[in-house]
């Protein structure tokens, strides 16, 4: 079971099982519902790699992959993952130490845990009309509901 504390962090219940900590959260089960800028995502457990469950690691919240499926907001505002590489166009935020993706960029707006948009103006797209939205599930959006 996954619950919310006071502060937003998410904790997670856990049954001991023979002596052991073992989760009980299950693969493939629902992690959230993220909504931004009018696009859904649906972020379910799972794992990365067969490597991790070979190994008994727990499901973690498997993210959109938004380098292989590029997604936009209604207005056509990338959206992106915070450890998303840097771009041609990625200016560092004042005091940044590393340079490791699009968190530490001008150009990147937080709105949940690991996603954001980017605000870059050469990275935008024209917004969804009425008559575009049949465009709604091409090849440039990632579960859109």
């Amino acid at each position: 079971m996954v619950s919310v504390n006071s502060t937003g962090a998410v904790m997670r219940d856990f049954v001991i099982k023979g002596g052991g900590r073992v989760s009980n959260i299950k693969d493939g089960a629902l992690y959230k519902t993220i909504e931004i800028g009018g696009t859904r995502f649906d972020i379910y457990y799972g794992f990365y790699n067969e490597r991790e469950k070979k190994l008994g690691y727990e499901p973690t919240p498997i993210y959109p992959d938004f380098d292989k499926n590029p997604s936009y907001t209604k207005n056509g505002t990338l959206i992106v993952a915070v450890y998303k590489d840097l771009c041609e166009h990625f200016k560092p935020l004042p005091q940044t130490i590393e340079l490791n993706g699009c968190v530490n960029c001008v150009y990147f707006d937080k709105k949940e845990e690991c996603i954001g948009l980017c605000k870059c103006p050469s990275k935008q797209r024209a917004k969804l009309t009425p008559e575009r939205q049949d465009e709604k599930t091409d090849k440039n959006h990632f579960n859109i509901k």
